[in-house]
């Protein structure tokens, strides 16, 4: 049906610009060219008779056309489904078909997100399938990151002392003292009905559980461990909140009492209340994209050229070092974008070896994460960087 349509526009289309081109014509142009056609011609000696009568000539054309056109259209329409002149994509020629462009669909350009192509096959999945697993609540379940962490178990270490960019009091940490704090703690999944800015929306928190409720300050040299009293906090993952748009989680705890060494001579202390916590999130079971390996192939090719050309250049004449050097420059300068681009790409995709996994295997966090405080400045909010943390999985899960 659309074919013939398309027939009957052309037509029409083709008719009218005939019809233009005659109108244009006028009595005053001396025309000299004779314009022919299967039921009429035209020439210069009755020129004004001849284009009323060339309108009446298309328009019957066009008419009869028309007819014709829609008799088919109505007659293919009524032949049954079954019919030779239907044919499927199995009983086209192959290479009849690639060499037919008319026959090729365009190729729309595909900018659904990965995240987003995955929600829909999971939909599409359970509008077709009975499977209690793809009901509304397990799909939902399912595109959670954060569930990944669920009930998972972890042992931290926080290493509090001066680091660089800190807002902290300029003598704070000054001599390089550090304290070192352990506890164990579960990302359970208890909803958290507590609002806390550091981690954003209220109804994606979870409680993070301390176990036995306490840390540990590490001995030093003057004196030995000592256990602190700390209250219960909250963690949830910030989706696209990190660099290059990968995950944050967020987390707190909350310390009963300053921690400072008794030594009068320390500069260093972890102040009361809550003290924060943040590292990169990944969903271990999210398909890679790809894009890390063909930034890196194509960097090793880079390199690789480079060496060639460095040695080229050596031996070529005078003349031919320009060439080579204006090819060198080029391929430092895609060198440099294709770095940038496999450094973008790693931190989305980063190397196990600064990652610490769950028991599953089904997510990881990086094995160091910043710690901070929060300080009120006015009616504004400032985050103190106290330090940083070292985590690896509880063997008590």
């Amino acid at each position: 049906m659309k074919r013939f349509s398309f027939l009957i526009v052309t037509t029409y289309a083709l008719c009218t610009f005939h019809l233009q081109d005659v109108s244009a014509f006028s009595t005053s142009f001396p025309m000299t060219k004779v314009i022919q056609s299967k039921k009429f011609s035209l020439s210069a000696s009755d020129n004004d008779s001849s284009v009323e009568s060339l309108r009446e000539e298309i328009e019957s054309m066009k008419r009869e056309a028309l007819e014709k056109l829609n008799a088919l259209d109505d007659k293919v329409s009524s032949l049954p489904r079954e019919s030779p002149i239907s044919t499927t994509v199995k009983d086209v020629n192959e290479n009849e078909y690639i060499n037919d462009t008319k026959k090729l669909e365009p190729i729309e350009i595909d900018n659904e997100t990965e995240t987003e192509y995955m929600n829909r096959r999971l939909k599409e999945r359970m509008a077709v399938s009975n499977d209690p697993e793809f009901s509304p609540m397990k799909l939902m379940m399912n595109t959670r990151d954060e569930a990944l962490l669920d009930g998972s178990k972890w042992k931290l270490s926080l290493d509090i002392g001066r680091e660089p960019g800190t807002w902290m009091p300029s003598d704070w940490g000054i001599s390089g003292e550090r304290l070192k704090l352990d506890f164990e703690c579960e990302f359970t999944g208890n909803q958290l009905y507590e609002r806390e800015d550091f981690l954003g929306s209220m109804g994606d928190a979870k409680v993070l559980q301390v176990m036995d409720s306490k840390l540990v300050l590490s001995p030093s040299i003057t004196e030995g461990s000592r256990e602190i009293a700390v209250k219960n906090g909250g963690w949830r993952v910030a989706k696209g909140r990190g660099p290059n748009g990968s995950d944050i989680l967020r987390f707190y705890i909350e310390i009963e009492e300053e921690i400072k060494r008794k030594s009068d001579s320390s500069d260093v202390y972890c102040p009361a209340g809550r003290i924060y916590l943040s590292c990169g999130f990944f969903n271990m079971k999210r398909p890679s994209n790809g894009e890390k390996s063909r930034y890196k192939k194509r960097l090793d090719d880079l390199i690789t050229r480079a060496e060639e050309l460095d040695e080229e250049i050596a031996n070529a004449g005078f003349f031919e070092k320009f060439g080579k050097n204006a090819e060198m420059i080029r391929l430092k300068v895609e060198m440099q974008d294709t770095a940038d681009r496999f450094r973008g790409a790693s931190i989305l995709e980063p190397d196990s070896s600064i990652l610490k996994f769950t028991p599953t295997g089904e997510a990881a966090i990086t094995k160091v994460g910043g710690v901070c405080c929060k300080v009120i400045k006015g009616v504004g909010v400032e985050y103190h960087i106290l330090g940083r943390f070292y985590c690896q999985a509880s063997r008590n899960q």
